[in-house]
């Protein structure tokens, strides 16, 4: 009856060894800071892609803004680094939005400048957003051709500064002749749609129900 007793034992705690196991594997939900959104005023804020360079009518931002049926403030401009954006941030506070897609990055990865100087600078304006009072929608991009330099860096800035998150929203996009335009470096308006659908499905659930 002891030796019994004992394998019970053993056996129970196997199963609640193996439950915390599995609860401690199940993915959390993020938290995301300043949710809910206060009102729907949303902003792109970001470099050539947000700007639209390569499309012929507007680029994701425009097809987004049709989307989710709101307009979205265009604050992207063609060759900024993640320098060049911070530098300008209060022309884009300017336009008191209520939610911000932060969409750079890729013009630091062109130019190879420092990682931590790059995350240094979007964790900057993250902060900055954030301290406005917006939710911050993060778009991550791919740090490099051959291994990416960003990967890690982008999700650990999301969870660190509890933003929504759209990682790698140029895979299967970029380097692909179907989706790029005549310079090589652009989404056309085929790789843009696909753009505005990846960062929708993100976008939305932080708009507040009208």
């Amino acid at each position: 009856m002891i030796m019994q007793n004992k394998v019970i034992i053993i056996i129970v705690a196997f199963i609640a060894v193996l439950f915390f196991i599995l609860y401690l594997s199940v993915p959390k939900k993020q938290t995301i800071k300043n949710l809910p959104a206060r009102g729907d005023r949303i902003l792109a804020f970001g470099d050539s892609l947000t700007q639209g360079v390569g499309s012929e009518t507007g680029g994701y931002v425009r097809m987004l803004s049709e989307k989710v049926r709101l307009p979205i403030i265009n604050k992207g401009i063609s060759g900024d680094t993640t320098g060049l954006a911070l530098a300008r941030i209060n022309d884009a506070r300017s336009e008191k939005p209520d939610i911000v897609i932060v969409f750079l990055g890729g013009n630091d990865a062109l130019r190879r400048l420092p990682v931590d100087e790059t995350f240094n600078n979007l964790r900057t304006i993250v902060k900055t957003f954030e301290d406005d009072g917006d939710v911050v929608l993060l778009v991550g991009v791919q740090g490099g051709v051959i291994g990416d330099r960003y990967k890690t860096p982008f999700a650990n800035l999301a969870r660190e500064m509890q933003t929504a998150f759209d990682p790698e929203i140029l895979s299967g996009v970029f380097g692909n002749p179907k989706y790029m335009s005549d310079d090589g470096i652009h989404p056309n308006d085929a790789g843009y749609a696909i753009i505005a659908d990846r960062i929708a499905q993100v976008l939305i659930p932080l708009i507040p129900k009208r």
